[in-house]
Formats: C-alpha cells, structure tokens, sequence
C-alpha cells in the first residue's frame, strides 16, 4: 500500500501536505484491520502469524511515513539532512 500510495503524489499536486497525510492514510495500520479480522475468517493461528510479520514489518512502514512526511509535509526541510533528521527524531 506504501509503494501505491505515491500513485496519489500526481493527483495531489502542489498540496504537498495533502499529499503526505494521503499517503499516511492509505499505508499506515492496514495490519490492524487484518490482523482483527484474522481470528474470526482463518483461526488463532493465523492470527500469531500475522503478528509475527507485524513485528518487523511495523517499524519498516513507520519509516517510510516519517521519510514521507519530512519530504511533502508542511514545515518541514526537504532536504537529505532535514529527512535524516526527522527519521532520528520521528517527526
């Protein structure tokens, strides 16, 4: 979902921010949903399995949105040091 969320960089235009929370919107805690809806269509052990995945994969997608939004949000420095500097701090 990350990687087709850029999908709505063109459609967003010159609203960078618009952009950044769009993309937000499509990436973030999709596994939630998923892993809710686990235990009642596949079973408990589904459900463990999908947590497993959830653990490396939570922090991976925290990444990209942070990276996301220190280059399109408002405010921000767009620059390398600037997105580095977001990642360190998670802002």
């Amino acid at each position: 979902m990350g990687a087709l969320g850029f999908l709505l960089l063109p459609i967003c235009g010159s609203q960078r921010s618009a952009f950044a929370s769009a993309h937000q919107s499509v990436t973030r805690w999709n596994a939630f949903v998923l892993l809710a809806a686990s235990e009642a269509m596949m079973g408990p052990e589904a459900t463990a399995l999908i947590a497993l995945i959830m653990g490396p994969a939570i922090p991976i997608v925290n990444v990209m949105i942070v990276w996301v939004h220190a280059r399109w949000g408002d405010g921000q420095n767009p620059s390398f040091m600037g997105i580095m500097r977001s990642l360190a701090t998670n802002r």
